[in-house]
């Protein structure tokens, strides 16, 4: 039984850490795939100054696709998780603060989302916002409870702070 408890602590934060890296790969690569898409998506939003469309329609998507990468590295190299955890938290509380200022804030006529290819009708911005809120809350927690920073070669306890 311990060794059944034992695998599932290395595991936990790996499945979560793939989940989030194939997430944000697909969502990156069809904003990649469809830049037209995702700029106009932003442009209707009309949250941002219309200057920063066009770098955050080639930014968001290279972060997207580049933390991906960093976690999908993380996670198949057996290194240290928490760093890639830790960011793609990072990177979800962003996206969780921007549909809340769209919900409270709402674009003038209904928009999509640009989050990426299921994104064809209008935004539900609670939804969104709760939707990655969770996703980073997840990610954060198996950052802080040190589930990300067990790696097979290093040996370490699931949680070091536990005696």
């Amino acid at each position: 039984m311990a060794g059944n408890v034992q695998r599932l602590a290395v595991a936990f934060p790996r499945v979560i850490l793939l989940a989030s890296s194939l997430w944000l790969s697909v969502a990156g690569l069809w904003k990649f795939v469809q830049p037209a898409s995702f700029m106009s998506a932003l442009q209707s939003h009309s949250l941002l100054p219309p200057p920063t469309h066009g770098w955050l329609a080639r930014a968001v998507p290279s972060l997207e696709v580049s933390l991906a990468a960093f976690g999908l590295l993380a996670a198949c190299l057996h290194a240290r998780l928490r760093p890639a955890l830790l960011c793609h938290s990072a990177l979800f509380a962003v996206f969780a603060a921007y549909a809340l200022w769209a919900h409270f804030r709402p674009p003038p006529a209904p928009a999509p989302c640009g989050c990426g290819f299921w994104d064809a009708q209008a935004a539900d911005w609670a939804f969104i916002a709760a939707r990655n809120a969770i996703a980073g809350a997840v990610l954060a927690t198996t950052a802080a409870f040190g589930l990300g920073s067990q790696s097979r070669a290093g040996g370490g306890r699931a949680n070091p702070r536990s005696a």
